[in-house]
C-alpha cells in the first residue's frame, strides 16, 4: 500500500435501522404506525451493510501503528463528501475513515448529488428513541472493524454540523473506545432534552475524552454560543476542552482543524 491514497469500500455490518419517515404519527413507541390516504406504514427493524470510505497515508507500513481519524459529515452530506478534506490535510500521517450516514435524503441514482442523514426523519419521539442509540453503536462498529485489520495507536471522532452532535455522543458515550472528539459547527444534544442519548452520570464518566470545538463567529445555522455552552458544560464535568472560534460561517476551516490534529496528538 505505498501509493498516495487508498480508498476501501468497506461493507460494515449497522444494527438495525427503521425505514419510511412518519407523515403523521398514530402511536408512540418502536411500533408506531403512520396512516396515509391509502395504505398503513410500519417501522420496521432490519439489518443492513453500510459504506465506509477508508484512506491511508501514502508511505502506509502495515506494521507500523497509526492514529485512526473517523469522520461524520453532516445533514445533507456523504461520506464521499466528506473524503475531500482529505486532500489538504498533507501531510497525512493517519487513517482517516468517513461512514455513511444510514437515512438517504435525496435520489440515489446519482453519486455525487446523494445526501444523507444520520437521524430518523419523523416526528415519533417513541421512534427517535428507539433508533437514536444504533447510530453511536454503528460507529463503534466502525472503529472495532478497522481495529481489527489494522494496527491503531489512537482514535479520534471529528464530525461537522449533525456529524459533530453524533461525536459527541458516540464519544461521551464510550470513552474506552476515542481518546478525543472534534466538533465543528455542532451542537451537543441537551441530556435534559435528549436523555436517551446522554445524562449528566454519562457526561461525567467520559471525562477522560479530549474535546476540541470549532465553530465559525458568523454561523447562522448554529449559532456560535452552542459551542460555548457545549464547552463550559464539558470543562465543568472535568473534560480537557479546547474552543476555538473562527471568522467565517457554517463550515470547516483549515488552520483550526490542523491545530485540533496536533491538539489530540494526531499528527505532529
Amino acid at each position: 500500500m505505498g501509493h498516495a491514497m487508498i480508498t476501501a469500500a468497506l461493507f460494515l455490518c449497522l444494527c438495525p435501522l427503521a425505514f419510511a419517515p412518519a407523515a403523521r404519527a398514530e402511536t408512540t413507541g418502536p411500533a408506531a404506525a403512520t396512516v396515509e390516504s391509502d395504505c398503513t406504514i410500519f417501522h420496521i427493524e432490519v439489518r443492513k451493510l453500510q459504506k465506509c470510505r477508508v484512506y491511508f497515508p501514502a508511505d502506509y507500513d502495515s506494521a507500523t501503528a497509526y492514529p485512526l481519524v473517523i469522520g461524520l459529515h453532516g445533514y445533507g452530506g456523504s461520506a464521499r463528501g466528506f473524503s475531500r478534506i482529505w486532500d489538504y490535510l498533507e501531510p497525512q500521517s493517519f487513517i482517516y475513515a468517513v461512514p455513511e450516514a444510514p437515512y438517504p435524503l435525496s435520489d440515489l441514482t446519482m453519486e455525487s448529488t446523494r445526501q444523507y442523514s444520520w437521524e430518523f426523519k419523523g416526528d415519533d419521539t417513541g421512534l427517535w428513541k428507539e433508533a437514536d442509540p444504533w447510530i453511536p453503536e454503528f460507529i463503534v462498529r466502525v472503529a472495532d472493524f478497522l481495529c481489527g485489520k489494522y494496527r491503531i495507536d489512537k482514535i479520534c471522532l471529528f464530525g461537522f454540523s449533525q456529524g459533530a452532535g453524533w461525536a459527541y455522543v458516540t464519544g461521551i458515550r464510550n470513552p474506552g473506545i476515542f481518546d478525543g472528539i472534534i466538533c465543528f459547527g455542532g451542537k451537543m444534544p441537551d441530556p435534559a432534552e435528549y436523555d436517551w442519548l446522554l445524562t449528566d452520570e454519562i457526561i461525567r464518566n467520559g471525562r477522560n475524552l479530549k474535546v476540541f470545538i470549532a465553530h465559525g463567529r458568523d454561523d447562522d445555522t448554529i449559532g456560535y454560543q452552542a459551542a460555548v455552552n457545549a464547552g463550559q458544560k464539558l470543562k465543568d464535568f472535568g473534560y480537557d476542552v479546547e474552543l476555538v472560534l473562527f471568522d467565517g460561517g457554517h463550515t470547516i476551516v483549515r488552520a483550526p482543524l490542523e491545530k485540533a490534529l496536533e491538539w489530540m496528538g494526531i499528527r505532529d
